[in-house]
């Protein structure tokens, strides 16, 4: 999906789509290494992305998960558990 993006951007923008990764009113002395560090944050960035989403997923499975298991032992091993379920 990264790789389609890129490619299409390239496409409809041509260069002007290289222009991203220069920020405006920065000074033309420090472009190459700006050039180089917007390209390498814009590169990580679908990894990054990728793995908080994974945490965010698995982190409200297992809360699921957890919150289930604390349900199911309240009400299998308790009289309390059972007369919480009555009102």
């Amino acid at each position: 999906m990264f790789l389609a993006i890129n490619i299409i951007a390239i496409h409809v923008h041509h260069w002007a789509f290289i222009g991203t990764f220069l920020p405006g009113g920065s000074p033309i002395v420090m472009a190459p290494f700006l050039v180089v560090l917007e390209l390498v944050s814009y590169s990580v960035r679908p990894f990054s992305l990728g793995i908080r989403l994974f945490a965010n997923l698995l982190a409200g499975h297992s809360l699921v998960k957890i919150l289930a298991g604390f349900a199911w032992s309240m009400l299998s091993f308790s009289v309390v558990g059972i007369l919480m379920v009555l009102p």
